[in-house]
């Protein structure tokens, strides 16, 4: 499987403010390519450190690509480290100085002396010409493996990649294509989710594991190689073992947001929602309609905060606020049932929870959350207990409710 390890060089690259954009552009123009990304380094204008950083690279990467620090500056080492690493001696390229001169005489500018260090390239090298600036790019192959040495600035550097980077690429490696499966899965912490699966992945080599986890959401990306190798065949395989194993969990096989799925079950079933929330504050009418097209489906929420209106809005009786308080069990099957009743909404959902960080009480902390449901001739309500700041506890929320209505829209049990 060919493997692409990314260098970026460049000290500025550590200062606020300064990101490494190049890396992003090429990890993605690769993966359309067929090479995956195994490895991205950063280093700063250091020659000693850059040769550090290309000697640790893995011998299992045949692309290296390195961009910035082919300037005429003391501090634009990149030629000199990767000479030096692969005990190649620098000369002077004579195309290069005539180019260079060129490029000055066509802006009417004297060329400064230092610029004729862009001129000198490492022995057996290729260059690759610089269509916008004045730095150009290299290319070496060195034990099966393809260095290329990009420019700095993203208007010099993806120029250079498209018209002269890809076409070596496509005729060194052919055709590629990687494949993804792209499983999201809630209601499991990532630690369980990984005890699961682990024992099951790291028997496919040829297939690469990705667990992206957040509270309430998890991502398992599984990327393998479509060539002569089986990697395709080998995800599919693999797919299904995590699929059966983890069917509980998932709620999309395709890397779906939980409010895209919920939205395209309700339309399926031509059902129509309504919501109530509480401490929420909207977030959860915020993600569904987030989702184009949600009016089919979605006729709106209530935030009642206050008291007040959970009485006025949807219906919610005193005596139950009065003798339960807000963030309860009865409160939250009350705004559920209160707020069907008064549209025409074939279901519904509440949520009344305590968001933080104030307002806990020794039998009721933060976090915890009651969401309600009516459906059909139906009423449940679901206890949580979350945990996080603010912002994470109201998306928890939010993602249980979510996945409470997808368990009610395919018919599954939602629990006591």
């Amino acid at each position: 499987m060919v493997k692409a390890h990314l260098i970026a060089v460049g000290s500025e690259l550590f200062l606020p403010g300064h990101e490494d954009s190049n890396s992003v552009f090429l990890r993605h123009r690769l993966f359309e390519l067929g090479i995956p990304v195994t490895g991205v380094s950063v280093v700063g204008d250091d020659e000693t450190a850059l040769v550090r950083v290309l000697e640790a690279v893995p011998r299992g990467a045949n692309v290296i690509i390195l961009t910035g620090g082919l300037g005429p500056t003391e501090d634009d080492v990149t030629k000199k480290a990767v000479a030096r690493c692969l005990h190649k001696s620098l000369r002077y390229d004579d195309k290069v100085q005539a180019q260079l001169e060129q490029f000055f005489a066509s802006r009417k500018r004297k060329m400064p002396e230092n610029n004729l260090r862009q001129a000198l390239i490492p022995v057996g090298s290729r260059v690759l010409d610089n269509a916008v600036g004045t730095a150009p790019g290299i290319l070496l192959e060195e034990r099966g493996c393809l260095y290329f040495l990009l420019p700095g600035p993203p208007r010099e550097m993806e120029p250079m990649f498209e018209a002269q980077v890809v076409p070596v690429l496509r005729q060194k490696y052919g055709a590629r294509r990687i494949v993804q499966r792209h499983f999201r899965l809630t209601g499991i912490p990532e630690s369980a989710a990984d005890q699961i699966a682990a024992p099951i992945y790291r028997r496919y080599a040829d297939v690469t594991t990705t667990i992206l986890s957040k509270p309430g959401d998890i991502q398992l990306i599984l990327t393998a190689a479509d060539d002569a190798g089986g990697g395709a065949a080998s995800l599919e395989r693999l797919s299904g073992e995590l699929a059966r194993v983890l069917q509980e969990y998932i709620y999309s096989p395709d890397g779906e947001p939980l409010e895209a799925v919920v939205g395209r079950l309700l339309a399926e079933r031509r059902m129509r929602l309504v919501a109530a929330e509480s401490c929420t504050g909207g977030l959860l009418a915020k993600r569904i309609t987030d989702v184009p097209g949600s009016s089919a489906y979605f006729l709106g929420s209530v935030v009642c905060y206050d008291n007040a209106l959970k009485q006025e809005l949807a219906g919610v009786p005193a005596e139950i606020l009065d003798r339960h308080g807000a963030v309860s069990s009865p409160t939250a099957s009350a705004l559920a049932a209160g707020i069907r009743r008064r549209t025409v909404a074939d279901l519904s959902v509440a949520i009344t929870g305590i968001a933080g960080p104030g307002g806990a009480t020794p039998d009721k902390p933060v976090g915890l959350v009651y969401i309600g449901l009516s459906y059909a001739d139906k009423l449940a309500v679901k206890k949580f207990q979350f945990y996080g700041d603010r912002e994470r506890i109201r998306f928890q929320a939010t993602q249980m409710a979510m996945e409470l209505l997808r368990r009610v829209l395919l018919a599954r049990p939602v629990g006591d």
